[in-house]
């Protein structure tokens, strides 16, 4: 898993009972309190809550009270995002973007000025890294493998509901994979199917089409890059 090195992106699938629970929860409502685990400390780098759209539940670090979740909202670790049918959610860490589709668990579970470290329960997750350090280890751990993204690029990881299947695209990038006893490379314009633990399974493929989830993500990049050039055109 590279532990030695100074940081990483590290995206885990627990369990499908942790991902029931996870979106049980945010589903119904359930609100059971329990003590709070945030470090006295804050953090110095949050993420933030960039966009949402339709119904996209938070809970917050060390509880299981589920509310709705607000634009620019800081979250950092052990925070929790769900996001419920036809829902999607956008937030910001740094100079990268995760965008999650509908029906999506995702949690921090360690963010500080090196390391985001999130977890994937289920659903579809995009990620875009416009830069990068080159001590930086951005990683992804999913059942039985470790990905780790050394490069920038634009990134899809898609986690079937019972968690027995992982699909990954790279729509520019390279990912690699790392698996007990084998290794293998996701290039940029293929895609990878995951599955499989005793030995792990994979098929290495050329990119779908984009669906409308890819779109999305998409559109959001021209949209910052809009922002980003009248910013810098802006008389001072």
């Amino acid at each position: 898993m590279r532990t030695h090195l100074a940081s990483r992106l590290l995206f885990t699938i627990p369990s499908l009972a942790a991902a029931s629970l996870l979106a049980g929860c945010a589903s119904r409502g359930t609100r059971i309190a329990t003590p709070s685990l945030r470090a006295a400390d804050p953090p110095t780098r949050v993420a933030r809550l960039s966009y949402l759209a339709g119904a996209v539940s938070f809970s917050p670090a060390g509880t299981d009270d589920w509310s709705s979740a607000v634009l620019n909202r800081p979250m950092t670790t052990g925070d929790n995002l769900w996001t419920g049918a036809d829902a999607r959610a956008e937030l910001h860490v740094g100079t990268a973007a995760v965008r999650l589709s509908s029906r999506t668990a995702t949690g921090l579970l360690n963010l500080d000025d090196r390391t985001l470290q999130m977890k994937l329960s289920q659903g579809t997750l995009g990620l875009r890294i416009r830069s990068r350090d080159e001590e930086d280890t951005l990683e992804v751990d999913i059942p039985a493998a470790a990905i780790s993204a050394l490069r920038t690029g634009e990134y899809r990881v898609e986690v079937s509901p019972d968690g027995g299947e992982t699909r990954l695209i790279v729509w520019s990038g390279q990912l690699d994979v790392a698996a007990p006893g084998q290794t293998f490379v996701v290039h940029s314009g293929q895609q990878a199917r995951v599955y499989g633990a005793d030995p792990v399974q994979y098929e290495v493929t050329a990119a779908p089409r984009r669906d409308s989830f890819d779109d999305f993500c998409s559109d959001r990049d021209r949209r910052e890059e809009r922002v980003g050039s009248l910013r810098m055109c802006r008389p001072r």
